[in-house]
């Protein structure tokens, strides 16, 4: 037979559950906000070094075209020179 003491243990440790409960639930709730701030801060990163990919893509193509102009240019001076 289940005395009054027991459903007191009983209480507390459903009491002591709930409140280690709790303490998960705003655990988890705060890491889970770290993490979506983290994704965010990820993204912004990807997102930097695409474009600076971009850009490095772009000025090389521009040294290429340089580099072109100049050897034209040298050419132009050869036959000009003669």
């Amino acid at each position: 037979m289940t005395t009054i003491a027991d459903y007191e243990k009983l209480e507390s440790k459903i009491e002591s559950l709930r409140e280690s409960n709790k303490k998960w639930n705003y655990k988890y709730r705060k890491e889970a906000a770290r993490n979506e701030t983290l994704l965010e801060k990820l993204n912004d990163m990807d997102s930097n070094h695409s474009l600076i990919k971009r850009y490095e893509h772009e000025n090389t193509e521009l040294r290429a075209e340089i580099n072109q102009y100049k050897r034209d240019l040298r050419k132009i001076r050869k036959i000009v020179g003669e």
